[in-house]
């Protein structure tokens, strides 16, 4: 289910947050496959679900972030945690993105396929 909402992040106990209010797009997830990339730089590491979104002709199943985040270089490693951790306990996430930024297509986030995850949760 895609909802849009206003949402204010400032902690959460299973997952990752990000201290931003935004107009949100969440995507529930059930993870299927992560995988990490070092090619090019930076590289990246993403969670595939097993459904994907339509945002516009365009179906998104994978989110991903940068191995290096410009403010906090340890988020990738608490994304992997996390996305690692719903996959084995066959847990779903749900995915905080953007559906409009496909900025992420300069670390090989895949501009008809892939977003950029803002905030991750496990359900």
């Amino acid at each position: 289910m895609n909802l849009k909402k206003l949402t204010l992040y400032s902690a959460c106990l299973l997952g990752v947050c990000v201290a931003s209010p935004a107009l949100a797009d969440e995507f529930v997830c059930t993870p299927v496959a992560i995988s990490m990339y070092n090619q090019g730089s930076p590289g990246r590491i993403h969670v595939e679900c097993s459904t994907s979104v339509a945002i516009g002709t365009n179906n998104i199943r994978f989110f991903a972030v940068p191995t290096i985040a410009s403010a906090d270089q340890n988020y990738a490693s608490r994304v992997l945690s996390t996305y690692t951790t719903a996959l084995i306990s066959s847990r779903k996430l749900t995915i905080s993105y953007t559906a409009s930024d496909t900025s992420g297509a300069s670390w090989g986030c895949g501009a008809t396929d892939c977003r950029s995850a803002w905030a991750v949760s496990i359900r």
